[in-house]
């Protein structure tokens, strides 16, 4: 299916958030919107993905 992950088109075959991310090599700490909508990570394995969503990956950025 076709998903929006940090504004680039990305063709994947997870449909867990979970899945996605281990698909995409995400790693670290970071913190995910779909659909501009904050998940937290307890709720990964549950958040379904769809065709069309868009998934936005945060990291920390540190500053002073």
């Amino acid at each position: 299916m076709e998903v929006l992950v940090n504004g680039e088109t990305k063709q994947v075959s997870s449909d867990t958030l979970q899945s996605l991310l281990k698909e995409l090599a995400f790693e670290g700490d970071f913190a995910v919107a779909v659909n501009s909508e904050f998940v937290p990570r307890s709720l990964y394995a549950e958040q379904a993905i769809q065709s069309g969503d868009q998934i936005d990956v945060l990291s920390p950025i540190a500053g002073g």
